[in-house]
């Protein structure tokens, strides 16, 4: 019984949080979620590439996420984190008790009440390829943390007026909501979740 127990510390050991390498297992304590660790993982991450804040729909986003996801060789249905003035991850996303993890494994959040009642484990900054992202640190949301819509979403995303908009590094409520507006210039990432 004790070489078992000395079996699954060093388990529990085994893995870092760079994303890479074998995932870091996490027994889910101390964390929202309930057994969030017996569903199947939901893959989230940022997209290598940035765009303009003009999208048709929330929509379009999610098929642009889709896209990359593909392209990476990640299957599964993927939604953008974007509300517009008729959507949001609130509304379009599937609540599910599984962690969301990193392409490589890192666990990001215990499910959907980890992600949107609590910081997040690590930050949301690896791509679809489990690249680190060194460049471009902001996403385009329109969403406060809690999944619903912010108001400011470049009018609807078609590229004028303010935006909400998220930082990649952040762990707490700034990874989806900084603390003050944006302009609807420039480019940015998106950030995707599988269904």
């Amino acid at each position: 019984m004790r070489g078992l127990a000395c079996l699954a510390l060093l388990v529990i050991g085994c893995g870092n949080d760079d994303g890479k390498g074998p995932p870091v297992v996490d027994a889910g304590l101390g964390g929202s979620g309930g057994d969030a660790d017996t569903s199947p993982p939901k893959v989230a991450f940022v997209t290598s590439t940035e765009y303009t804040a003009v999208f048709s729909s929330a929509g379009e986003a999610d098929g642009l996420c889709l896209t990359r996801a593909s392209e990476a060789g990640l299957p599964g249905s993927f939604r953008a984190w974007l509300s517009d003035a008729t959507s949001s991850p609130s509304t379009r996303f599937t609540r599910p008790d599984g962690n969301y993890v990193r392409p490589g494994g890192t666990v990001i959040a215990h499910g959907w009440a980890g992600l949107t009642a609590t910081a997040l484990k690590v930050s949301l900054d690896y791509d679809e390829l489990n690249e680190e992202t060194l460049m471009g640190f902001d996403a385009w949301t329109g969403t406060n943390a809690d999944g619903t819509p912010s108001g400011q979403d470049c009018t609807n995303w078609t590229g004028k007026g303010q935006v909400t908009y998220g930082d990649l590094r952040e762990q707490d409520a700034r990874w989806t909501k900084m603390p003050n507006a944006g302009q609807c210039s420039g480019f940015k990432h998106l950030y995707c979740f599988e269904q």
